[in-house]
This record gives C-alpha cells, structure tokens and sequence, in this order.
C-alpha cells in the first residue's frame, strides 16, 4: 500500500468519525411542533396510574400520539418507513382501546335479578359479568308459583336443586303445620343442599314448600351448580358463605318461635342447653354435661360427676336419660314441630356447625 492510498483511508476515516459523533456546535434546531405533540401525547398516556380507567386512558392518549406522529412523518419528514412503523401502532393502540371499552360496558339484569344481586353478591365483591354466566341459561333457570302452587313435596321430592326466592312469599310445612315462611331474596331449600351435598340430590325433602302468593325464583340443578364452582372457585366460596348465612337465619328464625312455659326464648347460641324428646313426656330442654380441661364431669349446679350418664339420641340430638334429678325447663308441646325441624337441621346441617 502506498502512501497515497493510506491519506485517503486516513481522511475517510476521520470525515466519518466526524459525521457520527455530535459535538455541541453540531446540533440542529428543534423538530416541528406536530413531532413535540405527538411526543407529549405519549408521555402523558405512559404516565396513566394502573387501574382499568388508567389502562384506557394510557391507549387513548397512545393512539393520539401516534396518530400525531404519523401526520408528522407523511406530510413533514416524508419518510414512508417511520410512517409505516407509526401508523401500525396507532391501529394496535385503537384495538386497544375498544377491547377495553368492551370489558368495561355496564353489565345490566332485569330488576328482579338486579335486587338479587345488589342484596346478596354485590357487597362480597362478585364481578356483574360473573355473576350474569352464574344466573344465565347454561346454568340456571327462572320459574314462577302460582298461590297454593306446590315446590317441594315431604318425603318425595329429591332435594337435587338450590332455589333462590325473587319475588313473593313462600311456606315451609312440616306434617301440616307451617314451620316458618322464606321470603325474597332467601333460599328455599338450603338446608336440604348443604345437608345432603354428598349424596348429589338422592335424598328426599323433609318438609313441604308450598307457594303463599305468586312467586318467581330462580333455580341451579345440584349438578350445574357443581361445575359452575368447579370453574369458578372464588364464586363457589362466596355462594357457600351465602348459603350458610342463610341456613343459620332460619335456625335462628324457627328457635324463636320456641317458647318455655315462663315465656323464655331459647337461644341456639346456649352452649349449656340440650334439645332432646323423652318418649311419652314433655318436650325438655335439658342442660348438657359439662367438662372441664381435665375431662371430669360436672352436673348443671356445679357439683362433680363422676357417673357417666346414660344417653340416649332422638333427632340427631343428645340428652340424658338417667339424671332425674337435673332442672328441666319445659316447653309447649304445641311447639312439637318447631323443634324436631330444628333438631334435624342443626344435626345435618354443616353450615350451621361452620357459623
């Protein structure tokens, strides 16, 4: 190589340094004012907080800036491939933006759906959109009673079903007798679903339902319900706490028709008392045996016990059969039914041991 030949490289060398580094007497002016909007646009949409209005707000302000920037880079720079590259993530930006105006439309129900849901799933927190796939046909369907109309037949109809009462009045009948009434926005048949979860709607009813005035309600086969928590099990933990709340309501509701002869109200909530049916006697409410840490026995006056009573179960329910001499408070036979519902209820029912 001659010498020659090495000026000119050396020179070509130091023009091409020269042109890429940029010296502080070097810079050019500032772009067009359609580059800064463009600019600015974008930077206010990046600073959007992260919440769902954030979210559309940050794409809304993306696709203005890229809209801007694309003006800028067909009529201004007039450079096709910053245009090409601006305008794709406009059209990105707006797809954005409706896919989000999509999740966010307003869920709406009929009115009676509506109550239903602002009563009981709105205040746990239940998405509208959830609890629309929970109410519509693929799992649930609304039926309607006319007066005297008959939803659920003691000792025969399956208990293969949850149903939850929209509008109107309903009665709940035990051998003729009207135990207590459900009405809107309860469950019909909760303590039957939940007692009888495990045999999947094999069992049979123990009362009778039967409409008191004209009533729509909305029902979920056992089954449908199952897969429904099965895909959605924060759903299926809520509408258990429902379910259980409504259950202890009508415990509470049916003891506070049992009345002592001193016209006490017996409370559910007594850890000292026993509900329990003698054979040819009086209804008696008789106070439990009690234990200390220790294990060892103490009657209801506090003296020590060293006897294990003998216990007999009626009901689902314990009481002694052999302490003749404990305090017994006794209770209206009238109230017979009242308390042999009860009985069962509390017996089977696992929400009523979980509340």
């Amino acid at each position: 190589m001659n010498e020659s030949e090495l000026d000119g490289i050396t020179q070509n060398t130091t023009n091409v340094t020269q042109d890429a580094v940029c010296y502080l007497g070097n810079w050019d002016g500032a772009n067009h004012v359609v580059f800064q909007v463009a600019h600015g646009a974008m930077l206010v949409g990046y600073l959007s907080p992260d919440t769902t209005y954030g979210t559309l707000l940050m794409h809304i302000m993306l696709l203005i800036g890229y809209l801007v920037f694309s003006a800028w880079a067909w009529v201004i720079l007039c450079a096709p491939d910053v245009f090409s590259w601006t305008f794709s993530f406009m059209v990105i930006n707006g797809m954005q933006v409706l896919l989000t105006c999509y999740r966010m439309r307003p869920v709406k129900f009929p009115n009676d759906l509506d109550e239903v849901y602002k009563k009981l799933f709105g205040p746990l927190k239940v998405p509208r959109h959830i609890f629309k796939k929970l109410v519509s046909a693929e799992y649930a369907t609304i039926m309607t009673l006319h007066a005297g109309e008959i939803y659920a037949t003691q000792n025969v109809t399956k208990t293969d079903r949850l149903s939850l009462l929209m509008s109107g009045k309903v009665n709940v009948m035990s051998h003729g007798q009207c135990l207590h009434q459900v009405f809107e926005k309860e469950f019909m048949d909760s303590p039957e679903y939940e007692a009888n979860c495990s045999t999947q709607g094999d069992e049979k009813f123990q009362v009778s339902i039967v409409a008191a005035e004209p009533c729509r309600y909305i029902f979920w086969q056992r089954s449908s319900l199952a897969y429904f928590c099965v895909k959605e099990p924060y759903v299926a933990n809520i509408l258990g706490l429902i379910i259980g709340r409504d259950i202890t309501n009508k415990l509470y509701a049916m003891s506070d028709k049992m009345k002592t002869k001193q016209g006490g109200r017996l409370d559910l909530r007594h850890p000292c008392l026993t509900l329990g049916t003698k054979d040819g006697a009086e209804d008696t409410i008789i106070p439990s045996r009690l234990k200390n840490s220790n294990d060892q026995g103490y009657d209801s006056n506090g003296d020590e016990d060293t006897d294990e009573p003998e216990c007999n179960w009626k009901g689902g329910v314990m009481f002694p059969n052999g302490k003749a001499d404990l305090p017994q408070i006794n209770v209206h036979k009238t109230d017979a039914s009242y308390k042999s519902s009860l009985a069962s209820l509390a017996a089977t029912s696992p929400a009523l041991r979980r509340h």
